[in-house]
């Protein structure tokens, strides 16, 4: 049986149009599993939703461990501020609802989560004992005049793309067995295995379709007959996230940043925003910083019970 409060999520959430794909009930069952993780909320008097805190729950070397699920890039807090108050007001608005949602976290060893770019008063989280880091996603805030957009690539960048515009058609109903084949490949040349299994993405995958919540791009060359690069796109109903790609070791540097150009112009007429889900890897951030989108921060906010938790953290928490 699930409590009384994720059933009280899952009721609103299915109603609230402006909830983060990420937050989303459907997304957490398909990420997580459908009991392995729950929702801390707070309401007013009068049972409106001021602010909710999805998070995992499971364990790490038999301990209470929380941490971002496989291919979810944001969590944290989500807060429904007050539209009519000064800025003091808001932020009493936020240390309250905060602390309230503090306060119904389970007692955990290890509690990680990366909140959404949106989100910078992390002061309710330092003040019960929480440690903070910066990290840098890419984001065009505004997609809706693709031409200007064109003009921010970097001169390079559009040049590859004219060229791969030649050499490549763009496919959108390719299977997505094609596209893991491709995004393992992208780990295999980094001497990595792949974290997750075609059934995993599969999962997701399912789930978002019934939602009309994912675009899968694949760049098919006709001279070899072969899928040389593919992207996985997620939406909700602001914002297009670039959740995976993948491309033949050796292929056209231009496949990746076509698709990218086609899913801006296809999703100009849907979304507003477009994150590249950064990375502070120096190679992966490079490829991103030449489209001319605009760096961001966002935080990983964290707390470790004991010192020698957190000094292993990097060995069991994923960006």
């Amino acid at each position: 049986m699930e409590t009384s409060k994720k059933e009280i999520y899952r009721k609103w959430a299915d109603k609230y149009d402006e909830l983060p794909l990420f937050f989303n009930p459907f997304w957490l069952d398909a990420v997580c599993g459908v009991y392995s993780w729950d929702v801390a909320i707070v309401q007013d008097s009068n049972g409106k939703m001021e602010g909710v805190l999805p998070y995992v729950r499971g364990k790490r070397m038999g301990m209470p461990w929380s941490s971002m699920p496989m291919l979810t890039p944001y969590l944290g807090p989500y807060l429904i501020r007050p539209t009519n108050g000064n800025t003091s007001q808001v932020y009493a608005f936020e240390k309250r609802v905060m602390s309230e949602l503090i306060n119904q976290l389970p007692s955990f060893f290890y509690f990680s989560q990366n909140w959404l770019p949106d989100y910078q008063n992390w002061l309710p989280f330092y003040w019960r004992g929480f440690q903070q880091t910066t990290y840098y996603t890419y984001v065009f805030q505004d997609i809706r005049r693709t031409d200007r957009l064109f003009q921010k690539f970097k001169s390079s960048t559009r040049n590859h793309i004219r060229v791969a515009s030649r050499l490549f058609s763009i496919k959108e109903n390719a299977q997505l067995a094609d596209f893991y084949q491709l995004n393992k490949t992208v780990f295999e040349v980094q001497g990595q295995q792949i974290p997750y299994d075609y059934h995993f993405l599969n999962t997701i995958d399912e789930a978002l379709l019934a939602k009309s919540q994912r675009k899968l791009f694949m760049a098919y060359s006709e001279e070899i007959k072969r899928y040389e690069a593919g992207i996985y796109i997620v939406q909700d109903q602001n914002t297009a996230y670039l959740l995976a790609s993948g491309r033949v070791a050796g292929s056209h540097s231009g496949a990746v940043p076509l698709l990218v150009w086609h899913a801006l112009k296809t999703l100009s007429k849907e979304v507003e925003r477009f994150d590249f889900e950064g990375s502070i890897i120096p190679g992966i951030e490079i490829f991103f910083r030449s489209f001319g989108a605009e760096l961001c921060p966002y935080f990983q906010v964290r707390k470790a019970r004991y010192r020698w938790i957190e000094l292993t953290r990097v060995l069991f928490t994923r960006r």
